[in-house]
């Protein structure tokens, strides 16, 4: 039993009632796999650059490497999926739908998730209304379902009772072959009859965090400003009850060194120093992970 299927098996009922629950459990049980569907050899690759280049082989997978950080005067690490996700005006992160397959529901009224049949979505990076972050949409299946539903618009023409979760998950679109420097699965999915590609980092909220990146406000002879130090950057998780933060709003700290950078261990340290902050507009995909 995968880990989504763990938690699923938890929700009693098979009413749409029971769903809305859903979301609830999910502050408390981390989620995997969203479907067991075989990946299959090429489809739409080109995504998921990261806003830190990640490192590309010769064959054009994508290598997904941990990066320091500090929260809180702890050490910390993350992953980088880089800016797909557009910040939204009232500073939350947007969600896009994700139709995940089951096949019906146990003796005891719960559903079952069904393996053999991968996700369908219908935006991918560069698209409107596109987000590495999910809202799930379950989509019942008879059992023993052998369809082929490789869109939305054949999944809306198929009549399947298609039902919310409540639950909201960060699955990044990435190109085939990507991999990250913490083993995720790679997992297959339909976008409008073209196989795509994603990693399921799980449950996670529309509360956005933040992150500091220190500069040095320096321009050197060939006009370029804005250098990067070494420093590690600051997280700030926002506060509240919930899952941990993945997305998080840029911001530029003007530091005179790395020297001084590396000082700041907190946001307490950073607004104690007084130093000059600049909100980029931009949010990133930064899912923390533990060693």
């Amino acid at each position: 039993m995968g880990r989504l299927d763990a938690l699923i098996a938890l929700i009693a009922g098979s009413t749409l009632a029971g769903f809305v629950g859903l979301v609830l459990y999910a502050l408390l049980v981390a989620v995997g796999a969203l479907n067991g569907g075989t990946a299959l050899a090429g489809g739409a690759g080109g995504y998921g650059a990261g806003a830190v280049a990640p490192e590309t082989n010769n064959s054009g997978d994508v290598a997904y490497a941990r990066h320091d950080a500090v929260s809180e005067g702890q050490a910390v690490a993350y992953l980088d999926f880089g800016t797909a996700t557009p910040l939204s005006g009232d500073g939350t992160v947007p969600v896009a739908p994700i139709w995940v397959f089951i096949d019906g529901f146990g003796d005891d009224g719960r559903p079952r998730m069904s393996t053999t049949h991968p996700t369908v979505v219908d935006v991918v990076p560069g698209d409107p209304g596109y987000s590495d972050l999910w809202e799930v949409q379950f989509v019942l299946v008879p059992a023993g379902f052998d369809g082929d539903l490789r869109s939305l618009e054949e999944l809306n023409a198929s009549g399947l009772l298609t039902m919310p979760s409540g639950m909201l998950v960060n699955c990044p679109l990435v190109p085939a072959g990507s991999t990250t420097s913490e083993g995720h699965s790679l997992r297959p999915g339909w976008y409008r009859g073209e196989q795509i590609h994603y990693f399921d980092l799980g449950i996670t909220g529309i509360t956005a965090g933040d992150v500091y990146e220190f500069i040095t406000d320096v321009t050197n002879p060939l006009g370029y400003g804005a250098i990067r130090t070494v420093a590690p950057p600051l997280i700030v998780l926002p506060e509240g009850d919930g899952p941990t933060a993945q997305f998080f709003r840029v911001h530029e700290v003007i530091v005179a060194s790395a020297a001084e950078a590396e000082s700041i261990d907190s946001f307490d340290d950073l607004s104690a120093l007084g130093l000059e902050v600049r909100a980029t507009g931009e949010l990133v995909n930064r899912p923390l992970i533990s060693d």
